[in-house]
């Protein structure tokens, strides 16, 4: 038996000793394999993960508007002989309302005085409204909208991270595809070779080849054979990035499937960039960045007033627990509180503001790269065609070449 047989029988036994036993061919469509990857692939749900979290931001940036209930005990202690002694309870409920930037609470308060044997309590019912600083709470509000602008800046951005995840998909599908196809071709090509060659010493043997042409072609069985360790290293390597991210753990064997031919589609680069400025994802998210620094100044300004509460409240007190021998007002006020001179203050609507132009240069740099990128792939894309009819037209010339050459190769 030759040596290029040999060889030959050597590679498929040790083929076939790798392969699982009751193992079998399965053809994996592109629309399969994106489908087992977004199932069973970690970097998927990954991403999953960071989409649920985003229903939580207005609760977490927003101030507290829960029901909240305080309790507070303590003990009296009297230093003189007029004091007395005793225990105090408070307790108290307040809630928040941040679309208006009201506070309702009310407060129930309890003493007990040892030296006569008797309890005092307080009820107070309280209002506050701020009417400067979240006057009425438009910065609470300004706040809500701040919020919804990057949890839907944020979204764009996590389909961005689908739509890169999933491309990686196709890169890797048409990939494993091309070294399959080259694998194949690689082997088909060294089969023939040895063919050719085992000919080419029969013709020798028969005294009408020379062992040159003996030499040369067993040159290129050598350099086909190299070529073939090369491209099935190639196909070995892209087919576990494969596995690893569908999971594969069966015994079948995964085979591309013939993706689905170029489609010839004609671009008009001037309606499909008027088309790109209107409706594209980039572009929403340049103008929701555009419109969170707008916000983000009016915020800023906002705090720089000062911090101006209006007061309405209504209070019982009376003797024992049930507030008997009740006395009650209700009273009306106002409470300022500003900072002098207020630095930090200033200072985040100075940035806000640096941040807002910034924010348009971004925007307008971003323009002008876009639209050269996209120029770019348009003349990349008209390249590729053009590529691609001339590869058309040369694989018809050389059909027609290998029929002739073997046609003259049997004479």
């Amino acid at each position: 038996m030759k040596k290029s047989k040999i060889y030959i029988l050597s590679l498929l036994l040790f083929i076939s000793s790798s392969l699982p036993a009751n193992s079998r061919e399965k053809i994996l469509t592109l629309h399969g394999f994106i489908t087992l990857a977004c199932e069973k692939d970690k970097v998927f749900e990954e991403i999953l993960k960071d989409e649920m979290t985003l229903q939580y931001q207005e609760n977490l940036a927003l101030p507290q508007h829960d029901l909240i209930l305080s309790v507070k005990g303590q003990y009296d202690f009297a230093l003189g002989e007029a004091g007395e002694s005793g225990p105090q309870a408070t307790v108290g409920l307040s809630k928040l309302f941040p679309s208006i930037g009201t506070t309702v609470s009310a407060e129930y308060n309890s003493t007990f005085y040892s030296i006569v044997d008797s309890s005092r309590s307080e009820l107070n019912l309280s209002l506050s409204q701020p009417i400067a600083r979240n006057a009425f709470g438009r910065a609470n509000r300004l706040l809500s909208q701040i919020t919804g602008l990057e949890v839907a800046i944020a979204s764009h951005q996590i389909v961005e991270a689908y739509e890169d995840y999933l491309a990686g998909l196709i890169r890797t599908y048409y990939s494993w595809y091309s070294a399959y196809a080259n694998w194949q071709t690689a082997s088909s090509s060294y089969q023939k070779n040895v063919k050719l060659l085992d000919n080419i010493k029969a013709r020798k043997r028969s005294k009408i080849a020379l062992q040159t042409d003996v030499n040369k072609i067993n040159l290129q069985v050598l350099e086909k054979k190299g070529n073939l360790v090369s491209l099935s290293n190639d196909y070995q390597s892209i087919l576990n990035m494969v596995k690893q991210a569908i999971a594969h753990q069966d015994r079948e064997i995964l085979v591309p499937d013939q993706p689905i031919p170029y489609k010839k589609q004609d671009i008009s680069f001037e309606k499909d960039y008027d088309n790109f400025v209107l409706n594209s994802r980039t572009y929403n998210m340049l103008r929701l960045l555009d419109k969170k620094s707008e916000l983000d100044v009016d915020r800023y300004a906002d705090d720089l007033l000062p911090s101006a509460n209006l007061l309405l409240g209504y209070t019982i007190e009376g003797a024992d627990f049930s507030l008997k021998t009740e006395e009650s007002k209700a009273y009306l006020g106002i409470s300022l509180q500003y900072p002098l001179p207020g630095h930090k203050e200033k200072a985040n609507y100075e940035i806000s503001k640096i941040e807002q132009q910034k924010t348009a240069l971004s925007a307008t740099n971003k323009d002008r790269q876009l639209l050269t990128d996209l120029r770019n792939l348009y003349q990349e894309i008209e390249k590729e065609r053009k590529l691609i009819e001339l590869a058309d037209k040369k694989i018809e010339l050389a059909e027609d070449i290998a029929i002739d050459e073997r046609k003259n190769y049997s004479y």
